[in-house]
């Protein structure tokens, strides 16, 4: 046994021509750890002696996953601490204490564990089965984000070969960055709701450990461009100048990196001339963004939302009876079902919901009844969408027909 150390403290000290290949890395784990790999390719490495160091204030907390096993299974012989903590008689491969940290006060060794460099040696006398060709020398640990260099220790042998002779060593670049911690998870979508103008707010809840948030916007399956960067979790109310398809994205920052983007939502927007050009000074452009923006309100056309056109006229159901009225029962039917119904929430307005086809659930989750016969867009002194006033606008049109008929013609283009 005695000889066999002997041969290892030699092969650590061996610097010979070299004219093998071995790569080295540093793999960054996260969570302040990172892994020191290597890879002999075909050819065999009795040992190791690599200086680690780390900058920025950082040091070097401890040291893990090393292979101490057995003298021959791998490179579990730590020639450093061999001598200080393994009886040959009865080694103890297990010692906490042997590790294959070189003592600082080793020739060429570098401080230690808790200082900002460690030297670290391992060697294999190969009885039994050669080590793997590549793998996991050890792992690191640090205290806080830096940059980890590895180096190869000559003073104590450097990369050493079976037949005694130094290798050609790839080192990992000058600066690998070691995180401490972790880019946090992408945002979770809330809900993504829209009408027909992608106006219903979308909303993504906050991100455990996010510092920031970017949201991004796509129109057409273009690229997506930047509508959002800040510290606050994001509300989008969207406001679209132009038809198409757009689709949000959104991510979650902090000093370790971004999460992924988030997939959707999209909507298909279909821009609305309730109120001329989007004009919010509209008295009635309050109640009708109150509704949920309903398409039966607006003009019809082929860039618009459905609607006839008429329905400020009392068309609430969009279409006209077989004798061409636009007027007639199916819109009495509609007022009447949902007569004195309100905007807020309640059992006031939660029966004959499907009456109207343009009932809308608001992206609180509050409903909204009675839109299409909402004629004159305003609510009473008691808070009804559909009252008095609807009624008086349904009988004054009662049996007209569109404004292109010969006789009894609405006036249309609504709202007006």
């Amino acid at each position: 046994m005695a000889k066999r150390i002997t041969l290892i403290a030699a092969l650590l000290m061996v610097a010979s021509p070299a004219f093998a290949a071995v790569t080295i890395n540093i793999v960054d784990e996260g969570g302040g750890v990172a892994a020191i790999t290597y890879n002999n390719g075909a050819d065999a490495v009795r040992a190791y002696a690599l200086d680690i160091t780390v900058d920025g204030g950082a040091v070097i907390t401890g040291v893990s996953d090393f292979f101490a096993t057995g003298e021959g299974a791998g490179y579990g012989i730590f020639p450093g601490r061999f001598r200080d903590f393994i009886n040959p008689a009865t080694p103890n491969w297990a010692d906490p204490n042997y590790t294959p940290i070189a003592p600082a006060g080793d020739p060429g060794a570098l401080g230690g564990i808790g200082t900002a460099g460690v030297t670290i040696e391992l060697g294999s006398l190969y009885v039994g089965t050669a080590p793997p060709a590549s793998g996991t020398l050890c792992k690191l640990t640090v205290d806080i984000g830096t940059c980890m260099t590895v180096a190869l220790n000559t003073t104590r042998g450097g990369v050493v070969l079976e037949d005694a002779t130094a290798a050609s060593v790839t080192l990992p670049p000058a600066c690998v960055t070691i995180t401490v911690g972790e880019p946090p998870l992408a945002p979770q979508l809330l809900y993504g709701t829209y009408d027909s103008d992608c106006n219903i707010p979308v909303r993504w809840g906050p991100s455990a450990d996010a510092t920031s948030y970017d949201v991004e916007r796509s129109l057409n399956g273009g690229a997506f461009a930047n509508v959002y960067s800040g510290a606050a979790m994001y509300v989008m109310n969207s406001t679209n100048s132009t038809t198409g398809t757009v689709q949000y994205r959104a991510r979650a920052n902090n000093a370790y990196g971004s999460s992924d983007w988030t997939t959707g939502p999209s909507c298909t927007v279909i821009l609305s001339t309730c109120y001329r050009g989007g004009n919010t000074a509209d008295p009635n452009w309050a109640g009708w963004v109150a509704m949920g923006r309903p398409d039966c309100w607006c003009i019809a056309g082929a860039t618009q939302p459905r609607g006839s056109g008429y329905q400020c006229d009392g068309d609430a159901d969009g279409t006209k009876s077989s004798a061409g009225y636009r007027v007639y029962t199916g819109d009495a039917t509609m007022m009447s079902n949902n007569w004195k119904k309100r905007t807020s929430t309640g059992t006031a307005i939660a029966t004959n919901v499907a009456a109207d086809p343009n009932t809308t659930t608001l992206s609180n989750g509050n409903k909204i009844h009675g839109a299409c016969a909402d004629f004159d867009h305003k609510q009473s002194s008691a808070g009804y969408r559909i009252y008095t006033a609807d009624a008086t606008v349904l009988s004054t049109n009662w049996k007209k027909k569109d404004s292109t008929a010969t006789s009894s013609a609405l006036p249309g283009n609504c709202p007006r």
